[in-house]
């Protein structure tokens, strides 16, 4: 008992940190540095949570009663208990060029989530309701695309002599959704209607070094986006083992899902600010600033690319929960007005399993966690002009679910770790692993009618 009671304090300490950390990390920006995030609105981030992460990012069909899963709205229907959710990641990184490497260490909000049922399913229990009908609604926030890099070239012209030339990246975009699911008896559907809103940075400057007094050529886009979003999800799920269950209700339901997913070509608009200038320096102390260019709230469109995701998942009660997902968004339709770009698509497999030893286990913690691991692997977008086909990229994850006692809900600490790489077709690699740390809060009490105040 002492055992188990200073494992649960040791995880409400863990929470506190985890929440404030959230807080910290949503305020500072990552640093990063990644070369692939010039592209686009910059490097896309996983839109799932930790546990769906070590899962290999199963997103398609996997449906949770106390896990909200961002990417497939259907599931949400599913929840049975209030579910606040929150992460945050530290992600490090090895860039290598085959003759220059680089280790970059980032971090920041990976997201936050609330989710619950709109029909409290102790008041259903209470009043001997057997509805089919259930409702789910979930608010998140969370990190679209990250925008992070500082690269420097050289090549010499025979007249100048060596240019250098910089080329740095700053900002990124974030996500705010509203989820809104209905599910009758096994089959759901959900809609998720979002905002997409961020402030992205980009700048080059050429210089000629061998020069004595050069004049430096400065360019810098500072670009706003915004724009509304929207997709929808449909999951269908089976029992395996109806007819037993009919018989003995205690037996653990085994049930396999069926998801799927899409989005079009969600609009945006962007401002933009344009400046040009041509620089003389002195010893580092700029002694003439001709300004080439300065144009403000040059106005702009585009279009995100159109994604369709699917998948199957199985859960045998607590103890087995397997799946995979298939998912491709056209990026080749993606447009800008203010940054022109022809991009390839992209697409991502992912398989993964989860279980837990026994939940009955009430003196074996460990017996009581969850285990995942999984494996996924794809393209990342590039310009077409670059290669034929995107990013190959691949990786493993593995990750632990542990329970958390607070009153009478279940709540978790989910902690995940991702072992990845990213390769181009001219040898330029990113290895990484990033470890992630989240929770999620249950209460069964809210929508609960009361009969006795």
């Amino acid at each position: 008992m002492k055992l188990q009671n200073m494992m649960q304090n040791n995880c409400r300490s863990f929470l506190f940190l985890v929440v404030f950390l959230s807080s910290v990390t949503a305020i500072a920006q990552p640093k990063d540095n990644s070369p692939f995030s010039r592209f686009g609105i910059g490097d896309i981030l996983t839109p799932n949570h930790v546990a769906l992460q070590s899962f290999g990012g199963i997103n398609g069909a996997y449906a949770d009663p106390y896990h909200v899963n961002l990417v497939n709205p259907a599931s949400v229907a599913y929840l049975k208990s209030t579910a606040f959710e929150g992460a945050v990641f530290i992600k490090n990184s090895t860039f290598d060029d085959g003759q220059n490497q680089a280790n970059i260490l980032s971090g920041n909000l990976s997201y936050i989530s609330l989710g619950f049922p709109l029909r409290n399913p102790i008041t259903d229990v209470i009043e001997k309701r057997n509805s089919k009908t259930h409702f789910g609604m979930n608010l998140s926030l969370a990190p679209y695309s990250q925008v992070a890099y500082n690269i420097l070239s050289e090549d010499i012209d025979p007249d100048i002599g060596t240019i250098e030339r910089t080329y740095t990246g700053n900002g990124g975009s974030y996500k705010f959704l509203w989820t809104n699911a209905v599910r009758y008896d096994d089959l759901s559907f959900g809609v998720n209607v979002g905002y997409v809103f961020g402030n992205m940075q980009y700048s080059r400057r050429i210089e000629p070094i061998d020069l004595f007094n050069p004049f430096l050529d400065e360019f810098s886009d500072d670009i706003n986006i915004s724009g509304f979003v929207y997709d929808f999800g449909v999951q269908y799920g089976i029992t395996l083992n109806k007819k037993e269950k009919a018989e003995n209700n205690l037996i653990p339901t085994k049930k396999i899902f069926f998801g799927l997913h899409y989005n079009g070509r969600n609009a945006f608009t962007t401002n933009t600010k344009r400046e040009q200038y041509r620089v003389n320096e002195i010893e580092g102390n700029v002694a003439i600033r001709d300004t080439i260019l300065f144009d403000e709230n040059n106005e702009g469109t585009g279009y995100l690319p159109s994604e369709l995701g699917f998948g199957v998942y199985y859960r045998s009660g607590n103890k087995w929960n397997a799946g995979f997902s298939y998912e491709r968004a056209r990026w080749s339709e993606y447009e800008n007005s203010v940054k022109t770009e022809a991009l390839t698509d992209s697409w991502r497999f992912a398989a993964g399993a989860s279980y837990m030893p026994d939940i009955n286990a009430f003196n074996k913690y460990y017996k009581r966690m969850y285990y995942r691991f999984g494996f996924f692997t794809g393209r990342d977008p590039i310009l077409a002009s670059i290669q034929e086909e995107g990013i190959s990229t691949y990786g493993i994850s593995l990750g632990v679910g542990m329970p958390l006692v607070l009153g009478r809900n279940i709540s978790n600490v989910d902690l995940g770790l991702e072992l990845g790489r990213k390769l181009t077709d001219n040898s330029l690699k990113e290895t990484y692993f990033r470890f992630t740390a989240g929770f999620s809060i249950n209460d069964n009490l809210w929508f609960y009618k009361r009969k006795y105040d």
